[in-house]
């Protein structure tokens, strides 16, 4: 937001000082005319400093156009570089996330943490599809971790009631649905096909 207000001041001034530039342009214009229609009445020091505040002030103007124009060219290649930076982190986050709990004996609370944290804020760097997909992607991640802990929990119990065998059962059943989607969305590999086309800088970088 702060970059974003300061355009808008630097367009603001760039306009004023054109339109001051344009003015003065135009009263040096009349000055010339007068100059040429009523010489012998003419204050020329005062038509001549005004020519030259004119002409530096159109100059002046077309310098602060061209600072201007840079700075918002330097302003995009900061923004796409910080968005990039932000979109490779967040997928790092996630691809770690998703095989620890896939394939590690247990989840780094820090690594879970951390890409949770990340994924929240998807929707600010990435489009909606890839986003949604990794809200989805960490939902399962937390429901599969959850599930396991829960499984675990219950099956090494001496003794398993009723209630607990079917606990143990809908956990299975839950697994079972969980990997499912695992295996056709939740493999490193889709991670890296939702997200691949937006982990590249633009190539006018």
């Amino acid at each position: 937001m702060k970059d974003v207000d300061k355009h808008k001041n630097e367009s603001s001034t760039t306009n004023l000082l054109v339109l001051f530039g344009f003015v003065l342009g135009m009263f040096a214009g009349g000055a010339a005319y007068s100059i040429l229609e009523y010489s012998d009445k003419i204050d020329y020091p005062m038509v001549a400093s005004t020519i030259v505040i004119a002409i530096f002030t159109a100059v002046l103007c077309a310098l602060q156009w061209k600072h201007s124009q840079h700075q918002k060219i330097v302003s995009r290649a900061n923004y796409s570089v910080s968005l990039h930076e932000k979109r490779v982190e967040t997928f790092h986050a996630a691809r770690q996330y998703l095989i620890y709990v896939r394939f590690g004996i247990t989840t780094d609370k820090e690594v879970r943490n951390e890409a949770q944290r990340l994924i929240s804020t998807a929707d600010f760097i990435f489009p909606s599809s890839a986003s949604e997909y990794l809200k989805e992607l960490a939902r399962k991640c937390e429901d599969y971790e959850l599930t396991n802990l829960r499984f675990d929990r219950y099956v090494s119990r001496p003794y398993r009631s009723e209630t607990i065998e079917n606990t143990i059962n809908d956990c299975i059943q839950r697994l079972d649905s969980l990997d499912a989607w695992f295996k056709e969305h939740g493999t490193v590999e889709a991670l890296r096909e939702a997200l691949g086309k937006y982990l590249t800088l633009p190539s006018s970088i």
